[in-house]
């Protein structure tokens, strides 16, 4: 296994749908919250201002912190923290790249139906349903 990761992800919701990327990597393809890894000396809003930037062209604001979680598996140790951001306008365009291949906004009703990886749908209409959750560390998911 390698180094854990640190990443910084963005829960953006707009019209009861939350944008995903799709990743491609090791044969596989995935959906993820955007975002991507923190580089050392900077900080975790830093970075994900950065990425979204960078990949979606989007101008975002970082707001609080929602959740973090870990994701262990497929010889990878992934911390993931997800902040709440806005984004105006809410128009993106990829930046194709090695792993990223595509965005696209998905409807609560149909988390269940994308590969989204880690598999958190229902924490994720839970939070952003406005149900109030006793835990921010959700644990390796």
């Amino acid at each position: 296994m390698s180094e854990m990761a640190v990443r910084a992800a963005a829960l953006l919701v707009a019209d009861d749908k939350v944008l995903l990327v799709n990743h491609e990597k090791a044969g596989r393809s995935y959906w993820v919250l955007p975002g991507g890894h923190v580089r050392a000396g900077e900080t975790l809003a830093d970075a994900l201002v950065r990425e979204l930037t960078e990949e979606l062209q989007l101008d975002v604001t970082v707001g609080p912190l929602v959740f973090v979680h870990e994701f262990i598996a497929e010889g990878r140790h992934v911390l993931n923290h997800v902040f709440r951001v806005e984004a105006s306008p809410t128009e993106f365009h990829v930046r194709p790249g090695k792993v990223l291949k595509r965005a696209r906004w998905v409807p609560l009703d149909e988390l269940d139906d994308v590969d989204l990886l880690p598999p958190i749908a229902p924490e994720l209409r839970e939070i952003i349903s406005g149900r109030p959750r006793g835990d921010v560390y959700l644990g390796k998911l």
